[in-house]
């Protein structure tokens, strides 16, 4: 609206860091609210629909009616072009998921082809206008001849395209369009982070996944056919089985499919509306927890003696272990789960074991976690890995055995009851090292929690 008024739709965009202006880019703003032919060759849209020539209830223009057609053509046209100093005007053709099928085009390009013959073969009758097809690249070439580039206006900063025109919207002066109040943001990286935060994270655990899977089929691809099976035929025999390997590649898909949508040109930007948004928001979210379910069991597969996700399965929750991924962790979209370390029952056995021992005995009680760790990157990465357990009293040990430098760090949780705010946690720690991962490698760290149980003699001495 501000450069519609002030003739200033055409201008130089330079970056604040460069003050040379010979670097800055010839950019065109639409006077108009959107790209479609309606929006973009003049203000009338009513008259303007008249030539989106794709659409089923436009009449086609014939030998009959072309002269009409012409003289409303640039009507409409001078009209746009009088917003700008060089008079000329990009008309765009087209609109989201168009030209699917020949018709389109052919009635498209037959219809405009007879407008511009007629335009461009009468100048007395139409004042020495000229039309043509064209392209971005041609349209700035015809204006750079027109006015050179030096006399454009030179702006620098960001550009929200939708505040002005929504704002009168909101204040109840708009064209009714409620469904974009509110959402101004266009594109930028500082719109909606959440949701482009965990598109990334979607990216980079279906990237992960997707490589476990492959290594697990190739891996389980027998070099035989089974028994019972046609010649060549593959099976899942040593990891998985055919009905789970299916189900794994069908989560695959679903995470793909999810991924897929959010690209669209209104989802990543963020401009579709509050409702839409939120509805990607649940489809990025249930494709990161089937990534990452994805890469729970094949990495379990993996190192599961024998390779059995049967014996996975089997195991209790409390004895599984943990599987992250180098890439990305904690997952924004999922809960933190802590790891399971309770001492209760190991020292109820220590306390027994000390009763049938002598007095001065002292008795270690250890209660051991494994995490594995995927580094999907062909390279080693040097990684800080955060997990959260129920003790403060913990140590890690690496692949070697060896005893690695770790800290504990105060947990913020949410309580269950909604109304209350997030709080530090007086049983829940986050416990952190740093380790360099190898590459494409699953590293298996093993996180103990001990505590001691001092005999009753020993006890007495101290005090």
């Amino acid at each position: 609206m501000l450069f519609r008024s002030q003739k200033k739709g055409d201008f130089r965009w330079g970056q604040r860091w460069n003050p040379d202006p010979s670097h800055a880019i010839l950019c065109h703003q639409s006077p108009f609210a959107l790209y479609t032919i309606r929006a973009s060759l003049g203000p009338d849209n009513d008259a303007s629909h008249k030539f989106n020539f794709i659409e089923p209830d436009v009449a086609q223009v014939t030998r009959w009616n072309v002269s009409a057609y012409a003289a409303e053509f640039l009507g409409q046209a001078r009209r746009s072009g009088s917003l700008s100093q060089h008079n000329t005007v990009m008309a765009i053709l087209g609109d989201d998921f168009r030209f699917r099928n020949a018709t389109e085009w052919d009635n498209a390009y037959a219809s405009f082809t007879r407008i511009f013959d007629e335009i461009n073969s009468n100048p007395e009758r139409y004042g020495d206008a000229k039309a043509q097809f064209g392209t971005v690249k041609t349209f700035f070439e015809v204006v750079r001849e027109r006015q050179p580039e030096p006399e454009f206006p030179l702006f620098n900063g960001d550009f929200f395209v939708y505040s002005d025109g929504l704002t009168d919207e909101v204040n109840g002066s708009g064209d009714g369009n409620q469904q974009r109040r509110g959402s101004y943001w266009s594109g930028f990286y500082g719109s909606r982070p959440f949701y482009k935060q965990l598109y990334r994270e979607v990216e980079a655990n279906l990237r992960s996944a997707e490589i476990l899977f492959a290594f697990i089929k190739m891996k389980s691809l027998s070099p035989s056919p089974a028994v019972g099976a046609g010649v060549g035929t593959p099976t899942y025999a040593k990891c998985f089985s055919t009905a789970v390997a299916r189900r794994l590649f069908k989560r695959l898909q679903i995470a793909r499919r999810h991924l897929a949508l959010f690209a669209h040109h209104d989802a990543a930007p963020g401009v579709s509306t509050d409702e839409v948004m939120r509805d990607y928001g649940r489809r990025l979210h249930e494709a990161v927890v089937h990534s990452v379910n994805v890469q729970t069991m094949c990495v379990t597969c993996l190192t599961m003696p024998g390779n059995k996700p049967e014996g996975a399965r089997a195991l209790s929750q409390r004895q599984r272990p943990l599987v992250t991924s180098a890439l990305s962790f904690p997952i924004i979209g999922l809960p933190r789960r802590p790891i399971p370390l309770d001492l209760g029952g190991a020292l109820q056995n220590a306390t027994t074991a000390r009763k049938n021992a002598s007095e001065d005995s002292v008795v270690i009680v250890a209660v051991e976690k494994h995490i594995l760790v995927w580094n999907s990157l062909a390279w080693p990465k040097l990684h800080y890995v955060a997990v959260l357990v129920t003790s403060a009293h913990v140590q890690v040990y690496g692949p070697d055995g060896r005893l690695i430098p770790s800290q504990l760090s105060p947990a913020v949780v949410r309580p269950h009851k909604k109304s209350r705010l997030p709080e530090i946690s007086n049983s829940t720690f986050e416990l952190g090292f740093y380790y360099t991962l190898e590459a494409a490698s699953v590293t298996k760290f093993k996180i103990v929690a001990h505590a001691r149980e001092i005999g009753r003699a020993s006890c007495r001495e101290r005090v």
